[in-house]
């Protein structure tokens, strides 16, 4: 289940890679004596997803892929996390997909679709 500003895309989702990052803040670095100083402002989960298409109408995959593209701040995102789902808000910086077959020039069947969604601010804060 891929859904995206509220909207359920029938794309099948093939690869879901989910990655964290540990953010330090400005105040962050070592001292001369060589310790580390962590500053430390949450951790952000991030995710690259990989559908499977062949399941939409163009039309269904046109709106997808537009919907991705997009040159929004950020979109809501509903993920698969754990045993549970996560939502947030993401912003999509680049994507890819290719041509699989050319029936015509108004008929193309597109696919191999992949993208990163990357948090706009930490899911987890520190403490």
């Amino acid at each position: 289940m891929l859904v995206i500003d509220g909207v359920e895309y029938g794309a099948i989702v093939t690869s879901l890679t989910r990655n964290f990052s540990v953010a330090d803040g400005s105040n962050a670095g070592r001292t001369i004596d060589g310790k580390m100083h962590r500053d430390l402002i949450g951790t952000y989960y991030n995710f690259s997803v990989t559908v499977q298409t062949d399941l939409l109408s163009q039309d269904e995959y046109n709106e997808l892929y537009q919907t991705i593209s997009s040159p929004v701040e950020s979109h809501a995102i509903n993920v698969a996390y754990g045993n549970t789902i996560l939502s947030f808000m993401a912003y999509i910086t680049q994507g890819s997909d290719n041509l699989i077959r050319e029936y015509s020039s108004t008929n193309r069947y597109w696919g191999n679709l992949t993208f990163d969604f990357i948090a706009m601010e930490p899911q987890r804060y520190a403490t």
